[in-house]
């Protein structure tokens, strides 16, 4: 029998069992079944077992997104785009408290001296340039350079 579990700091485990298929092996989840599972970072663990010996076939990380079809709202920008947004909107003096919350916060995590506040405009436009770099790392991983990415329709 071969069987997974996916173990998550955040989240409850999930175990579920694959069907022989011939020389495979084949999993059917339903839509029901996975819409209860939490959006998550996960090890899976692939095991076999033929009832007395038990054998660990498989390591891996995987990551379970969240339902976006089910979702009130949702908000995918990555660390990186949201203090660049964040500090961008605190340069031109129109950041909203959650943004300059998220830019103290940052700043107080990285250890930056006492003094250093959030309408800070020296320090601002450093980190300023520290986001784009990494903002910029995330759009070339990602494939999302200009001219690319493009979707052409013809009707």
């Amino acid at each position: 029998m071969l069987s997974y579990d996916l173990l998550s700091v955040s989240a409850p485990k999930i175990t579920f069992a694959a069907a022989a298929d011939g020389d495979d092996h084949l999993v059917t989840l339903t839509a029901a079944t996975t819409a209860t599972w939490a959006a998550a970072r996960y090890s899976m663990m692939a095991t076999v077992s033929d009832g007395t010996d038990r054998a660990t076939v498989r390591l891996a990380d995987i990551v379970v997104l969240p339902d976006l079809t089910a979702a009130a709202n949702y908000d995918g920008r990555s660390h990186a785009r949201k203090m660049l947004e964040a500090i961008e909107a605190a340069i031109e003096a129109r950041a909203t408290n959650e943004q300059l919350d998220l830019i103290e916060l940052t700043i107080n995590i990285s250890g930056a001296s006492s003094h250093t506040s959030k309408r800070d405009r020296a320090a601002l436009l450093e980190y300023r340039s520290k986001y784009r770099a990494e903002v910029a790392r995330e759009d070339a991983a990602a494939g999302n350079r200009p001219g690319r990415g493009r979707v052409l329709l013809r009707f």
